[in-house]
């Protein structure tokens, strides 16, 4: 019985630990210094990504791996073009993905909002 009740709480929290929430495709568009805004549309698998990115002056696409940190509830993009390439993410709640500065910490100024990606 022991055995038994051992090997459900491990497959729960086996399940837990591998939620994969973030996966899907989302989209929305970033602030640009000197453009109208990026649209971007981010398809985000369980270890892996795929985005493209374009504007009024240009566009491209990136790939690469997806690690997920479930404490601070953060993706972490490595870019597979040049591995010193990383985005960081937050994982909402309400389907929705907001852009992390460089230390891991969301945006906080009136541009805040725009920030946020959305699931489709």
């Amino acid at each position: 019985m022991k055995k038994t009740l051992l090997i459900s709480a491990l497959a729960i929290l086996m399940a837990a630990c591998t939620n994969r929430s973030y996966v899907g495709t989302y989209e929305g568009t970033l602030p640009c210094a000197d453009c109208g805004g990026n649209h971007i549309t981010l398809v985000i698998d369980a270890d892996s990504y795929t985005s493209k990115e374009s504007s009024d002056k240009e566009s491209f696409e990136d790939k690469g791996t997806v690690t997920y940190d479930a404490e601070k509830q953060m993706l972490t993009l490595t870019s597979s073009q040049n591995a010193d390439t990383k985005s960081f993410y937050r994982v909402k709640e309400d389907n929705t993905i907001v852009m992390l500065d460089q230390d891991g910490k969301e945006v906080e100024t009136e541009l805040a909002a725009d920030y946020i990606l959305k699931k489709k």
